[in-house]
């Protein structure tokens, strides 16, 4: 992930920077223990929930900061509703239907506004999606579409229009046949 891209994703999470001298110390600890290590980051709590109050499906961050909104699960109804919704479209609209889904997916689980720029040659690392946002995301798009993807995804399609084609590929799968 560019520093840029790091910068920008601690921000809209409110992760406070920590002061060079004190996270070298915290790591000299870290390194001493013998048994468990922790990771500790300064966190400005306010802003972590109320992104987890607009994203009630990033459990960890609901559970890291006490937030009372319980994660909200689709209903079956809904679900049918996307992937059904997407099977059905014509060969010629699948494609932008599944690349939009996918990005606006992204903009939820990564806390972006739409304001932001999401391009189609954008890798998720650069987008902020690290191990534990690409659990999450992993999560939504299972949800929603009913189906199951390989936690290596995001290393095997690195960026929103290769992860797009990938889930377009899925979908043909299981499309009924007319």
């Amino acid at each position: 992930m560019s520093v840029v891209a790091a910068d920008d994703l601690h921000r809209r999470w409110g992760l406070l920077a920590i002061d060079p001298d004190e996270g070298v110390e915290m790591l000299g600890h870290l390194l001493d223990a013998e048994v468990a290590q922790v990771w500790a980051a300064p966190l400005e709590t306010e802003i972590l929930k109320k992104r987890a109050g607009e994203l009630p499906h990033l459990s960890l961050v609901s559970e890291l900061v006490g937030s009372t909104v319980a994660p909200v699960r689709q209903s079956n109804q809904a679900r049918s509703d996307v992937d059904g919704g997407l099977r059905d479209l014509p060969d010629d609209e699948r494609p932008g239907a599944v690349l939009k889904y996918v990005v606006d997916v992204v903009r939820s689980v990564t806390g972006m506004g739409p304001s932001e720029t999401v391009r189609v040659e954008d890798r998720f690392d650069d987008l902020g999606v690290d191990s534990l946002l690409s659990i999450d995301l992993i999560e939504a798009m299972e949800s929603s579409l009913s189906m199951s993807l390989p936690q290596t995804i995001f290393i095997d399609c690195p960026t929103i229009e290769r992860f797009a084609r990938y889930i377009i590929k899925e979908l043909d799968k299981t499309a009924p046949v007319s």
